[in-house]
């Protein structure tokens, strides 16, 4: 008897488990995903984890552009979360090569009876992960909080640091892999998303940090065409200087010498870092040249770069600047929406710049003097030590610059201002010229933050940076990728009110009835999510400080506003 009931109880648990499953037919074949998850507001919605869309790329294919993923035979199993894509700095040394893989999300999927294209009717949002080009992965991020909403949810992985963006500067290895992997994943989603009850012609590009800046990359790109009909960008722009490369060639010849690759040949070099080099030793390599040559570890040194004048454009991502392309087009004409947290820059100092502020000052007793150039040089703003002086009137103007508990507030704002505020205005201002554009900013310090989670025993943490609203913490009532406690009733309905403005943007509807698009030459109407969790419209902010921001992007993007024969033209015959 006891053998006859294990075996029914054994039977009933394979039948229950076989329920939750669900298989979906794609261009590549079958794929095996579950069902049984809950949104935060306990709705069913079915998950698809690392499902490939490109062929591994490793051996002769590191350092070329993704190749469509090969038709497999069977059925995969998409149940559980993939590797995340190679990558090495801030103390992170994971991930593999073989992980171009995306997430899906569904609230259903159609029935295998009906007609999939006929039945696909949810809109499409298609999120890139944040991490400043060099860190980050998909499957860490939570969906429960979007899956509340009638929507299919797409999270793909890109290729990140050298193997994503490393350049030669020629066509030897012109770069931008990473972003050539998420127009790969943008046609997988046009070719297959039907299939998880979603509408290829209502896709909306997202993300936060370097996946926001990527979402408006993709608007400036020929490749990118026809593949989206909207943008959301959660403090990102090309026009960070964290978010755009020029050229990288020191970063090469560094990284060519740690890997002993010969470098007096650009082909036998790219040969030698394809066929010579283990992955281990490419991310140590990474890693260690990050973090002894770059202040801010990941700034202007791998991210996505333009074309340059000698090379072949013919499939390359970025033809022109992007400061160029903002001013002149072309631009995909779609609709955007622009955010970014008050206290953006606060993460730089808490998370980069605080410990090794201490150690230097332990060793060189004038070294905050000589912190505000350091770091406005690091930040690609031209001229720094000439130019030092505007920023330590207006961050500095009644501070000692012995002091670095004092020095925080202005270090906060500074950082946030030159690493994202002054490029998420002008693209703000340079997109309102081509096509509807909004623009966010959120205050919201009452729920779970970056801060406090880093933070426990505020004991250890920078004073007076615990109740700044710092980048990310946005991303709490959005795609959460930590652990955090539930939310409370009024975080919960904040949470609600926030997405539903995500939503209805998602839909192609007005994010709020209330909320005005950018007028070029205003003062920048903003929706402001504030404590009191019901937005209110303001202006971004004073102009003073928008007077400032203009001076930053000047400073920053002074080569390409001041070419050579602007500064210097010719005499006319």
């Amino acid at each position: 008897v006891a053998t006859f009931t294990t075996y029914i109880h054994l039977l009933v648990c394979l039948c229950s488990a076989a329920a939750q499953d669900v298989q979906v037919d794609i261009s590549g074949g079958t794929l095996l995903g579950s069902r049984g998850h809950l949104s935060r507001q306990g709705r069913e919605y079915v998950a698809f984890r690392a499902i490939p869309y490109a062929q591994p790329p490793i051996d002769s294919l590191r350092y070329k552009a993704p190749v469509a993923v090969s038709p497999w035979e069977g059925i995969k199993d998409v149940r559980e979360v993939g590797p995340a894509c190679a990558q090495a700095a801030l103390g992170i040394n994971k991930g593999e090569e073989d992980c171009l893989h995306l997430y899906v999300y569904t609230p259903k999927v159609p029935d295998a009876e009906a007609n999939s294209e006929e039945s696909s009717t949810l809109p499409v949002l298609v999120w890139f992960h944040g991490g400043s080009f060099v860190v980050g992965s998909g499957g860490a991020m939570d969906p429960s909080l979007l899956m509340d909403r009638d929507m299919v949810l797409v999270i793909p992985q890109y290729r990140l640091g050298s193997l994503g963006f490393f350049s030669t500067d020629s066509d030897a290895s012109p770069g931008n892999y990473g972003m050539l992997d998420q127009v790969l994943a943008l046609q997988w989603v046009q070719e297959n998303i039907h299939a998880f009850g979603g509408n290829p012609n209502q896709v909306t590009l997202a993300g936060d940090c370097a996946g926001g800046a990527s979402a408006i990359y993709h608007m400036l790109s020929p490749l990118s065409q026809g593949l989206f009909h909207g943008v959301i960008s959660l403090s990102g722009s090309p026009l960070n200087p964290w978010a755009h490369q020029h050229r990288n060639r020191r970063f090469l010849l560094i990284l060519a010498n740690y890997l002993k690759c010969p470098a007096h040949d650009l082909n036998v070099l790219m040969e030698c870092f394809t066929k010579d080099v283990k992955l281990t030793e490419l991310l140590e390599g990474q890693e260690l040249i990050l973090e002894g040559r770059d202040l801010l570890v990941g700034n202007h040194r791998l991210s996505p770069m333009h074309a340059k004048e000698e090379q072949d454009l013919t499939g390359h991502f970025l033809p022109t600047h992007p400061l160029t392309a903002l001013e002149n087009g072309p631009i995909t004409p779609v609709p955007v929406m622009l955010g970014v947290t008050k206290d953006v820059g606060s993460y730089l100092v808490d998370m980069v710049l605080y410990d090794f502020i201490s150690d230097q000052m332990s060793s060189k007793s004038k070294f905050l003097e000589e912190l505000v150039p350091m770091i406005l040089k690091e930040s690609s703003v031209a001229n720094a030590e000439d130019n030092q002086q505007e920023y330590l009137q207006y961050y500095f103007s009644d501070t000692k610059l012995d002091n670095l508990t004092a020095m925080l507030p202005g270090l906060a704002q500074m950082l946030g201002d030159v690493h994202y505020h002054a490029g998420i205005i002008e693209t703000a201002k340079l997109l309102s010229a081509h096509v509807p554009t909004r623009l966010f900013r959120f205050d919201y310090a009452l729920g779970p933050r970056l801060f406090s989670w880093r933070h426990p025993d505020d004991s250890e943490a920078p004073p007076l940076l615990n109740d700044l609203v710092s980048h990310g913490d946005e991303m709490f009532f959005l795609l959460p990728d930590v652990d955090i406690t539930s939310l409370g009733s009024d975080q919960q309905e904040f949470a609600q009110n926030f997405i539903d403005s995500i939503y209805n943007f998602v839909c192609g509807r007005s994010p709020r009835d209330d909320w005005p698009f950018i007028r070029r030459k205003d003062s920048f109407p903003t929706l402001v999510w504030g404590n009191d969790g019901t937005p209110t419209l303001e202006s971004f902010t004073d102009k003073d400080h928008l007077k400032q921001l203009n001076t930053i992007h000047q400073h920053i993007h002074y080569q390409i506003l001041n070419p050579p024969e602007k500064l210097h033209p010719k005499d006319e015959l």
